[in-house]
């Protein structure tokens, strides 16, 4: 009846809606990547074309007028090359909500990408779990790069937050200078656990240095 008419009706409109933003977000790739999208009849152009299609500034402005989903679904469609430009290129904003936007691992490879300074700013405005995750899958000496571009309180904390081994291998790739201010940093009751923790592993590894001398 009338029922399973206004419940056709709906789904109908939801599927014309899914479609029109797909259709949508097609054609802002292919602007993208400077050729006419598939689904309006365009034909792709030569690769040099694609190049010249449109400037860094033009992309730029192309990638500012996107959602975050967009940018990102965008983002993983280009080249590392022009992936780096692309995010140095973003407001602290936008590049925050981009990375926000993607899957842990192309967060990652996208932070990666980033200058220390930029990733610094990006982690700033992550939730502290989302921080912890993003510096971990960095290696230890982009780690320390980018502690070091944050302030020492901020440093303190994500330090902090490491499993023994990964502050280990964190501190070793730090200047001495930046180690100490950020080691300043830490509370009186951060710096107890940490050496509580350190002298557990230590007794950990001498107990079973003994057993395995046994």
């Amino acid at each position: 009846g009338r029922a399973a008419g206004a419940a056709a009706a709906a789904k109908e409109r939801a599927a014309k809606k899914a479609n029109a933003d797909a259709d949508a977000m097609e054609a802002k790739l292919g602007a993208l990547e400077g050729s006419p999208s598939p689904s309006k009849g365009g034909s792709k152009g030569t690769a040099a074309e694609d190049k010249a299609a449109m400037s860094p500034k033009e992309r730029a402005a192309a990638l500012a007028a996107m959602t975050s989903t967009e940018r990102a679904a965008a983002l993983a469609a280009m080249s590392l090359g022009e992936r780096a430009a692309a995010l140095a290129a973003m407001s602290p904003a936008d590049r925050s909500s981009t990375l926000a936007a993607m899957s842990v691992k192309e967060r990652i490879a996208a932070l990666v990408l980033l200058s220390p300074e930029n990733r610094a700013t990006v982690l700033a405005r992550m939730s502290g779990k989302d921080r912890a995750a993003a510096l971990l899958g960095l290696s230890p000496a982009d780690r320390a790069a980018t502690l070091a571009a944050m302030s020492p309180k901020e440093a303190a904390a994500a330090l902090a937050a490491m499993s023994l081994a990964e502050r280990a291998s964190t501190e070793a790739a730090m200047s001495a200078e930046v180690r100490v201010a950020v080691l300043d940093e830490m509370s009186p009751k951060e710096r107890a656990a940490m050496k509580a923790e350190e002298r557990a592993a230590k007794k950990a590894n001498a107990d079973a240095d003994a057993m395995e001398a046994k």
